[in-house]
């Protein structure tokens, strides 16, 4: 005579639903996903974080990267509290990345104020680009409109460096 099912009670269902999910987190920190000890790591890091491509964000979808960021912060830190990484999905962590990539190029690391557009390094290219063509390779210039030119250059390049300085920094402008 066959065996009659088991029969599981809610609570055992439960568990058992919660121990399937527990197995699917993957254990996630951001600081492993470039080796910042080596040069070439800092470079892919400042790279997928100044990418031209980041300038087109909107001001919402940098601001809906900064929430998914504060939550990932806050989770790593009760993680670390407790001694332990950071658990979760696999689109979680490609929404974390997303977002670290977003808001790392258009908001301020010390201030957490978004930076404004032309001062983005993101934008740097979009912007600086045509003030060195038309230095390079405009006909008949004159001293002053040389002179015009790369005082219009150097503004931009100083609050690009404004924009992007360390306010944490205890040395005064």
């Amino acid at each position: 005579m066959p065996k009659p099912p088991v029969i599981k009670t809610r609570a055992q269902l439960k568990i058992e639903q919660e121990e399937k999910e527990q197995a699917e987190l993957i254990p996630f920190s951001l600081k492993d996903e470039f080796d910042l000890g080596t040069y070439s790591g800092r470079f892919y890091q400042q790279l997928s974080r100044n990418n031209p491509r980041n300038f087109f964000y909107t001001n919402k979808e940098i601001a809906d990267a900064q929430v998914v960021m504060f939550k990932y912060k806050t989770r790593e830190e009760v993680a670390n509290n407790l001694g332990q990484k950071v658990r979760m999905k696999a689109e979680e962590i490609e929404l974390v990345k997303r977002a670290d990539k977003i808001t790392g190029g258009a908001v301020h690391p010390d201030t957490q104020e978004l930076i404004p557009i032309y001062m983005r390094l993101s934008g740097f290219v979009v912007f600086n680009t045509p003030l060195v063509l038309i230095t390079l390779f405009t006909r008949n210039q004159t001293p002053i409109f040389n002179a015009g030119m790369q005082w219009i250059n150097q503004t931009y390049n100083a609050a690009m460096n404004y924009g992007n300085r360390n306010v944490s920094s205890t040395l005064s402008t």
